[in-house]
């Protein structure tokens, strides 16, 4: 079936997640109101970390505490926003 040309309205936004943590960039597979599923390749101790949500062009970050930090993998991560 064809669909003829598709406006930008008709098409699905480009979300981009990621996790700071001591200025290195983990990719979120999965994002939930208390948790992440975080590809890392090391584990990480709890503490601080930024949360960067891209969608389109539009970039919000959001300051989070990781309180039983990241284990390696991608692993669901607790993750609290502050």
């Amino acid at each position: 079936m064809f669909l003829g040309t598709l406006s930008p309205a008709q098409v699905s936004s480009r979300v981009r997640m990621h996790l700071e943590v001591g200025g290195v960039l983990f990719p979120v597979n999965q994002l939930g109101p208390d948790s992440a599923i975080v590809e890392a390749t090391a584990a990480h101790s709890p503490g601080p970390a930024r949360l960067l949500v891209a969608v389109d062009d539009t970039l919000t970050v959001r300051q989070a505490f990781l309180p039983e930090g990241i284990p390696p993998g991608p692993f669901r991560t607790r993750l609290a926003l502050v």
